[in-house]
């Protein structure tokens, strides 16, 4: 979690730092109830339903600075990129995936008394399938 501390200067005074930086957040306290996390409201999302974002508010919650102060940005983003090249290394599998489908497929099924593989139109498609995927996985450049 990433997000800007409050620090006492030298002088007592409380400041707010001005760049971001990474904490860990236990969800629970030693006795197992929340670490005073007050969840505001959860937010009505279409993609990953499992995942649920929300608004939090967090009263002198208990948490560990990972890393330098105000380096929470340049540590997440690490994490980030590998989350992104996983996901593309995904997208990529799976596309692969449906062109072996399509093509068993094609040797499976019968059209006007010929297997759909034996049909020029279906061959062509198959093979624009084919041919895209192959070059996304030997060009692959994920952020």
């Amino acid at each position: 979690m990433t997000f800007n501390e409050r620090y006492l200067d030298p002088q007592g005074i409380k400041k707010k730092r001005q760049k971001l930086s990474l904490f860990m957040l236990e969800l629970r306290d030693e006795n197992g109830k929340m670490n005073n996390i007050y969840i505001h409201k959860l937010k009505n999302k279409f993609g990953t339903k499992s995942l649920p974002t929300a608004e939090l508010e967090l009263i002198n919650s208990k948490a560990y600075l990972l890393g330098e102060p105000e380096q929470g940005v340049k540590m997440i983003s690490t994490i980030l990129n590998i989350t992104r090249i996983g996901s593309c290394i995904s997208a990529l599998g799976m596309a692969r995936r449906a062109v072996a489908i399509a093509r068993d497929y094609s040797h499976r099924r019968s059209v006007f008394s010929f297997k759909l593989s034996k049909q020029p139109l279906h061959l062509h498609t198959l093979a624009t399938l084919e041919v895209s995927t192959e070059f996304f996985i030997y060009n692959f450049d994920c952020p």
